[in-house]
């Protein structure tokens, strides 16, 4: 039987998921899952997929960027 915390490269392994700010902190932290999982699987677990999701419905609309030939 192989353990849940064993990778597939024969290791035990404990995965980060880890968003990092433009001043080094840490906004959000998962730590925990098995190294056996995969990284979308992973991260379809937790709760930073939902908020990102929802988070799309309050962001401003895309617009197209105006190319000119002055700066």
């Amino acid at each position: 039987m192989v353990p849940s915390y064993y990778s597939y490269k024969g290791f035990f392994s404990i995965v980060l998921l880890a968003v990092v700010d433009a001043d080094y902190m840490f906004p959000y932290c998962d730590i925990g899952a098995n190294g056996a999982g995969s990284d979308a699987g992973i991260f379809n677990d937790t709760e930073l997929k939902e908020y990102l999701q929802h988070a799309s419905k309050f962001s401003p609309s895309s617009t197209a960027l105006i190319l000119s030939d002055t700066w």
